[in-house]
């Protein structure tokens, strides 16, 4: 297994883990950004007004993905061909919730394992607001869309989905943060 995944892993540019329940996770290069060490992304206890999780049923649990056989060739005869095609099924997201499908095609992709990873990086982004949260706190504006905040009481990283800022004079100012994609022990 771990030969398989050096080989994926050089192929993608993606990160692995083992997971503690044996699977092998891939990752995009930033999506483990560790933000402790920055106190602009840390939210500390006393700065937390307040926070509400949610979550919610997956948008997809399987993708299928169709590429062409001819890169980049259109309009020479080929319309009618069946192209390559690959497909990602989350077994445990459909032992829980059944199957949802979504299918995408991308002509720009020719080879089979090419659409697999595809499917498999279109299926994460999918559902990335499975597990999303409201959060407020004190004014920060140097925050910033897309990097993951650290809640620290909590132990746990919210990705920045959206940042809204609002003041009253006399009254409070605020960040608000729309997160998703919760990562936690």
């Amino acid at each position: 297994k771990m030969e398989i995944a050096e080989a994926v892993k050089a192929v993608t540019g993606f990160e692995f883990y083992q997971d503690v329940d044996g699977d092998l996770v891939f990752k995009p290069p930033m999506y483990n950004m560790d933000t402790r060490d920055d106190p602009v992304y840390v939210i500390k206890d006393r700065d937390l007004i307040s926070l509400s999780e949610t979550e919610s049923e997956p948008e997809v649990t399987m993708m299928k993905g169709t590429g062409s056989h001819w890169a980049n060739v259109s309009g020479h005869g080929i319309e009618g061909w069946m192209g390559v095609g690959g497909v990602y099924v989350d077994y445990r997201l459909v032992a829980k919730y059944g199957y949802k499908e979504e299918t995408f095609e991308a002509n720009y992709l020719s080879n089979r394992q090419a659409i697999f990873l595809s499917a498999i990086n279109r299926l994460d982004v999918a559902n990335a607001g499975i597990k999303s949260a409201n959060i407020t706190i004190p004014i920060r504006p140097e925050l910033r869309p897309g990097y993951p905040v650290y809640i620290e009481s909590e132990d746990f990283f919210y990705y920045a989905k959206s940042i809204s800022h609002s003041f009253q004079f006399g009254g409070q100012c605020t960040t608000s943060i729309n997160g998703v994609a919760k990562r936690a022990k």
